[in-house]
């Protein structure tokens, strides 16, 4: 607006109106557009015809989603555990009921104890005797329970 000359119309309102019309038209708003070589930048997507999607979003709703983002925030674990993981849990899962299945997701999503309690009808006491049953038929199935017990 200022290279135009029209800066007694640059009014918060026209500021935000002008920067919505830009990025619903697909355009950059704020700062450089030298991102045309950034798979993230819309730029990028748009000139190289890339479509970026969330690693999980074509899996099933059924099995809880909450657990892979936990374990790929785990910078720390070994590949060959990871490996492990990604094969059993999966399979430990489909060994519980469908209301523990969304008990565990609601777990691993990070939701809090009370919201839990209310969401599934529980005392905030009984998440937590869940939280460790479920740990413990975790490392049963994993055949560590008594590794760990002793």
């Amino acid at each position: 607006m200022a290279a135009q000359g029209r800066l007694h119309v640059a009014h918060p309102g026209t500021i935000a109106t002008n920067a919505i019309h830009h990025v619903r038209n697909g355009r950059h708003v704020g700062g450089g557009q030298n991102s045309a070589h950034d798979v993230m930048s819309a730029t990028c997507q748009r000139r190289h015809c890339v479509r970026v999607s969330r690693y999980f979003e074509h899996r099933s709703a059924d099995i809880a989603d909450g657990w892979r983002q936990v374990i790929l925030a785990d910078r720390k674990a070994r590949i060959p555990d990871l490996a492990a993981f990604r094969i059993d849990f999966p399979q430990w899962l489909q060994t519980l009921s469908r209301r523990d299945r969304g008990v565990i997701n609601a777990l691993t999503s990070g939701e809090r104890t009370k919201s839990m309690a209310e969401r599934f009808g529980l005392s905030e006491g009984r998440v937590s005797l869940l939280r460790r049953k479920f740990e413990k038929l975790w490392l049963t199935f994993q055949g560590e329970a008594e590794e760990v017990a002793a």
